[in-house]
């Protein structure tokens, strides 16, 4: 709880939650959808360059977008988002389109690991099996598209995520540990809804969700469950938290099987800002 509260979850900015999840994508939680700071709504429609930098505990993800709208809250562009962990490097790439209360995203990333290797299929896994370092190391192309939406209530806001994956590369009769959604899976597809909500009180945001992640060709589904929270510095720096536990699914993977990576700070700027802020305030 004292790491809840004191790294919490960016849920005044709105990101990309979620993510989030791991390195390997955009953080996207969903509760990143529920505020809209009023320094960046006041921004005036333009075409801009920005970026949106995430570090935490053992990753880095920098984002860098170029589109036409407001920065952070009303656009649509293209975007880059490579990223790094003591896991594993990723490149992705692909168009936004950022409404008020609807964030859609479609793009396709890169990974290998440093560590990890496909699997051969089981009926379960655990964590020993997951690390088992055996058969080909993992590198796959993955397409994705995810929908982050929020609906603001007379107390709070409901958030979620609507989001698929398609994993390509991956040899044929092998699984692979799917490093966004930290699932194993059959290829080629899974995806994932999760639904939660949260209150803010001045510029702190607490909250909580459920998620589902469906892998209809290995037969398997996962429930799992998780508090989110943020605190928000500034117009520019947040602080940052979200995690999710498995309460449901085939595998016994501990920690690995859950959604740790979304724990540090999240800086942003954009061109054309009125009053710009490229230092911690």
């Amino acid at each position: 709880m004292a790491a809840l509260v004191t790294a919490s979850g960016a849920a005044r900015a709105q990101t990309a939650t979620g993510a989030e999840a791991s390195s390997s994508a955009p953080a996207r939680t969903g509760a990143a959808e529920l505020g809209r700071d009023a320094y960046w709504a006041l921004g005036v429609s333009r075409f801009f360059v920005s970026s949106t930098v995430d570090a935490g505990y053992l990753y880095f993800r920098p984002q860098l977008a170029i589109g036409y709208g407001r920065p952070h809250i009303s656009w649509v562009g293209a975007e880059i988002y490579p990223s790094v962990s003591n896991g594993n490097v990723a490149e992705y790439a692909g168009l936004r389109a950022a409404l008020p209360y609807v964030d859609v995203r479609l793009g396709a990333r890169y990974l290998f690991t440093f560590g990890r290797h496909f699997l051969q299929p089981r009926a379960s896994y655990t964590r020993d099996d997951i690390d088992a370092r055996t058969g080909p190391p993992t590198r796959y192309l993955a397409l994705n598209a995810e929908v982050t939406f929020s609906m603001p209530l007379p107390v709070g806001s409901l958030f979620g995520i609507v989001g698929a994956t398609g994993n390509f590369g991956v040899p044929k009769g092998l699984y692979v540990f799917d490093e966004t959604y930290r699932t194993v899976m059959k290829p080629p597809f899974i995806a994932r809804g999760r639904l939660g909500y949260a209150g803010t009180i001045g510029d702190l945001t607490l909250g909580g969700f459920g998620e589902v992640i469906e892998n209809a060709a290995r037969d398997q589904t996962v429930f799992r469950i998780g508090p989110t929270a943020g605190l928000q510095i500034s117009d520019h720096l947040d602080l940052f938290a979200t995690f999710a536990f498995v309460v449901e699914g085939l595998d016994r993977a501990g920690l690995a099987g859950g959604d740790l990576g979304t724990l540090g700070v999240r800086y942003r700027w954009a061109s054309g800002e009125a009053v710009p802020v490229y230092m911690i305030p």
